[in-house]
């Protein structure tokens, strides 16, 4: 199972989840975030900014036995170039795409990143679901997107662990596996609502 931990900054530990081991640690590149993760700034034309140099604590050295966590990059409708340098620049092994994304925006960002650049870059696509309706957006991303991240949102934004989520996705018919986004305070009573979903892989945790 994938646990998805959203909201960590570069320079703090990860924080402990019981028995859960994290396998993607997550930050934020949404400006408007408060848990935006910024590039250092090189005041240069020349030089192109950089990613902030990581503490010995850094979440992505942990190590839960022999496997290491991947990064994950979180993106809202943001600029194909900007998402690009972000991925380099903090060596993004997953880039979660939040916003409007299109299946052919993936398709592209795909073909420049890899293989040179990013070989082996994992593409989430995230997929705001309110009523059953929704969940047949996923379709479009049928071959597009490598995991599918289905959440429902309360009135401020937020993911909300909705148990009407778990009847709706029992519809799900896309070859997608996919990931359901809450807080991670209600992290067991996700686990337990999707367990015998048969494309469930796993769980994004808002801190």
């Amino acid at each position: 199972m994938i646990i998805h931990l959203n909201g960590l900054h570069p320079q703090r530990a990860l924080p402990p989840l019981g028995e859960l081991p994290v396998s993607w640690a997550g930050y934020v590149f949404d400006r408007d975030d408060p848990r935006y993760v910024a590039l250092h700034h090189e005041h240069s034309g020349i030089v192109p900014d950089r990613a902030i140099k990581a503490s010995a604590g850094d979440a992505t050295h942990a190590v839960h036995g022999a496997q290491k966590e991947l990064r994950a990059g979180w993106f809202t409708n943001t600029m194909p170039q900007t998402l690009i340098t972000n991925v380099v620049q903090y060596e993004l092994d997953v880039a979660v795409l939040a916003g409007e994304e299109k299946p052919l925006l993936i398709d592209n960002l795909r073909s420049t990143l890899q293989p040179e650049l990013r070989p082996g870059l994992l593409f989430v696509k995230r997929i705001k679901v309110s009523c059953a309706d929704d969940v047949r957006q996923a379709e479009d991303y049928s071959g597009v997107a490598d995991y599918l991240l289905f959440e429902s949102l309360d009135a401020d934004g937020h993911a909300v662990c909705d148990v009407r989520l778990a009847e709706w996705l029992r519809s799900y018919r896309a070859n997608v596996p996919y990931l359901v986004g809450g807080p991670v305070f209600q992290r067991e009573i996700m686990q337990q609502a999707f367990a015998n979903h048969q494309r469930w892989a796993g769980m994004t945790l808002h801190l």
